[in-house]
């Protein structure tokens, strides 16, 4: 009987601190925190109790640490959607600037914040300012050169027109030439002529009286081509004078040409390299009014000579007609007269040989004029076509010069 009280005393002392236990662990399982075991003695039920206790502090400590935690992740992931948030519209307000640039608007300006977007910004910004002036002065550029351009075309325009007006006068040196040319051929065949009938008057005063009415028949036709000839030389002088009034005229326009070629360089050479190409033109018609200007100079010695010739030939002639008509009075009185018109014949004759030597030689010399003459009206024509290429290569570049400036036409530089 008393183990039977012993036991059931035992028993409650130790199940009681159990159910007590397994209560306290249900109700903190339950979420009571703040629950605790209670030690009722420093046996092995304290020691537990003492287990639960520490250990149910522990879970505290860990739960409390947990939600720390927690909180702190939240807080971070907050942070980050904004962040995040705050990126993308930076990005998109970029994007956006980027887009109107792109639509020629150099005036945007990105706003630069902290961060990358912000590098990013600040990098767009110093590049829409390089391009701004960039853009800038391509315009600048591009209406100054549209500007010379236009100037020197007018410029160029009229050297064209000066070498066609300058082709036209060579053509009507040269029609005058023609003329010089066709007047000293006749004078060759009249002197070629008078020299056949003063042979002939030769040959008819050494028959003797029997041809002596032929003689002075012959003599009057001698006289009459003389006279004749002299006409055609005084025409031929006239001509001279006319060709050196003409050399005249094409000096003059060689001068002003080489004036204009001056100038032209000069302007070129102030266009810097944009001017080559017509400092290049400027410099070929200077040579070209040199080579004009020397082959006047080679003309009018032509000219010269043809005159000074011709005046020898016109005082011979003068001496022909002279012994002529005194041939003419002498030869009915006597016989020795034939003699000495026979000798005169021969004179004459003479005369006419150095006539037909002189009228080759100014043949010669017209010929050279009229090559001279073809030699500048080719220089001429090529310049005339050279100044139009020219105007043409200006005018391209005037056209596009027009594309260059509407393409720049679309960037706006400023807000």
């Amino acid at each position: 009987m008393a183990s039977v009280i012993l036991a059931k005393l035992l028993g409650q002392a130790i199940l009681k601190p159990l159910n007590q236990l397994r209560e306290i662990t249900t109700e903190f399982s339950s979420g009571n925190r703040q629950v605790r075991a209670e030690k009722f003695a420093n046996d092995e039920m304290g020691e537990l109790a003492t287990t639960f206790n520490i250990m149910a502090d522990s879970i505290v400590a860990s739960e409390a640490e947990l939600s720390y935690y927690g909180e702190q992740q939240e807080k971070e992931s907050e942070n980050q959607r904004k962040a995040r948030e705050n990126l993308q519209q930076e990005v998109i307000k970029m994007l956006l600037d980027i887009e109107e640039a792109q639509q020629g608007n150099l005036a945007v300006e990105a706003q630069v914040t902290d961060g990358v977007v912000g590098s990013v910004a600040d990098a767009f910004n110093i590049t829409i300012r390089s391009l701004r002036d960039l853009v800038s002065q391509v315009k600048n550029v591009s209406y100054e050169v549209n500007d010379l351009v236009l100037e020197k075309e007018k410029e160029v325009k009229n050297l064209s027109q000066a070498a066609i007006n300058q082709a036209q006068e060579i053509n009507q040196v040269f029609a005058g030439v023609a003329d010089i040319n066709n007047s000293i051929q006749s004078v060759a065949n009249s002197t070629q002529e008078a020299a056949s009938i003063a042979k002939l008057a030769r040959q008819q005063a050494q028959e003797g009286d029997i041809a002596m009415n032929q003689t002075v028949n012959s003599i009057q036709k001698i006289r009459g081509s003389v006279a004749g000839t002299a006409k055609k030389l005084k025409k031929l002088a006239e001509s001279s004078q006319e060709i050196s009034q003409i050399v005249t005229i094409i000096s003059s326009i060689s001068e002003k040409t080489n004036v204009l070629a001056f100038n032209a360089s000069i302007e070129a050479s102030r266009a810097g390299e944009h001017g080559q190409g017509f400092k290049t033109v400027s410099e070929e018609v200077s040579r070209l009014a040199t080579k004009v200007n020397e082959a006047t100079q080679d003309i009018q010695y032509l000219v010269e000579t043809i005159q000074e010739d011709t005046s020898l030939v016109l005082e011979d002639m003068e001496k022909s007609t002279t012994e002529v008509v005194t041939g003419t009075q002498l030869i009915r009185q006597t016989q020795e007269i034939l003699q000495g018109l026979a000798v005169t014949s021969e004179n004459i004759d003479d005369y006419l040989q150095q006539i037909t030597q002189n009228t080759g030689e100014q043949t010669h010399a017209s010929q050279q004029i009229n090559q001279k003459i073809h030699e500048i009206a080719d220089i001429s024509q090529n310049t005339s076509s050279e100044a139009e290429n020219v105007v043409k290569s200006l005018h391209d570049l005037v056209e596009e010069m027009k594309v260059l400036q509407i393409s720049v036409e679309k960037f706006r530089l400023q807000a």
